[in-house]
């Protein structure tokens, strides 16, 4: 309601003017008089109540280029935080990142760091690793992994939540700091076929000696079954027992081919399926 309306209400009603009378005279709406009226005596007062500027009044040219000299200089600035910077709403804030100043929320990601003799390491392995490839299309590949499984309840701080009236209701997630664990081998055809989990013993040490047993016993005779006398070529990483000079023998002995630590690029795990079926 506009201040005038209720400034003419007023004057009238100090005059003495009932609310009947009023609304008859100025042709205003019977519950606004009467409202402005009943406030003006119970009150003394009709002024408008307090109330947050529109947004389309604090939206301006001026608030959007502050806002985001304050995204560029801190790109990390949560919207939170850029709320009460600012003095509005979150939800203000978050129409006009999103909306007005086309910015989206991304989680950070994680990646190895490369130093430049790492990179023309990695790109001298790539190079080769390709031209062996070529050399040989038709050629059947098994990938490997290994996985170290905890024994504990998955938790994630952020999205699970509990509900209840009380904090005291919430039940904690109790964790150890050394949790029960087992090491798995896996190994993928790259026709398809997928080797059954190999599970070490609890606490168990793969050391070469041990990774070589699993090598001749499971891993060596499933290849073979699978390959049934075609080509094919063995892919590890470069952890200390598949390097070993006792793991290289056995390969050797058994006529198989894989990629030593010279031509499989470490720290690569979008090149190696078996990242994708842990």
């Amino acid at each position: 309601m506009e201040q005038a309306r209720r400034d003419a209400i007023l004057e009238l009603a100090r005059a003495g003017h009932k609310p009947a009378a009023i609304y008859k005279l100025l042709n205003y709406p019977k519950t606004t008089v009467y409202r402005v009226f009943n406030a003006w005596e119970a009150e003394g007062k009709v002024c408008r109540k307090a109330h947050n500027m529109r947004s389309d009044k604090i939206c301006t040219p001026r608030f959007f280029a502050g806002l985001e000299k304050s995204i560029k200089a801190l790109p990390g600035t949560s919207l939170s935080r850029l709320d009460k910077n600012h003095g509005v709403s979150k939800q203000l804030v978050s129409k006009a990142v999103n909306e007005d100043l086309g910015y989206r929320s991304y989680r950070m990601a994680k990646q190895h760091i490369l130093t430049a003799s790492m990179k023309a390491t990695r790109l001298t392995n790539g190079k080769r690793l390709i031209n062996g490839l070529k050399s040989h299309g038709g050629r059947i590949i098994f990938f490997s992994d290994e996985k170290n499984w905890t024994v504990g309840r998955s938790y994630n701080v952020q999205n699970d939540r509990w509900l209840a009236k009380e904090r005291e209701e919430v039940p904690a997630v109790f964790t150890t700091k050394f949790p029960a664990s087992v090491m798995t081998l896996g190994v993928i055809c790259s026709t398809g076929e997928v080797m059954p989990p190999f599970f070490f013993n609890p606490k168990e040490r793969v050391n070469a000696e041990r990774y070589c047993e699993v090598m001749e016993e499971v891993v060596i005779p499933w290849m073979k079954d699978n390959a049934a006398g075609r080509e094919f070529i063995f892919q590890q990483d470069s952890a200390p027992a598949h390097i070993a000079l006792r793991t290289t023998n056995l390969f050797n002995s058994h006529g198989i081919t894989f990629w030593d630590r010279n031509t499989w690029p470490s720290n690569s795990p979008d090149l190696n399926p078996c990242d994708y079926y842990w």
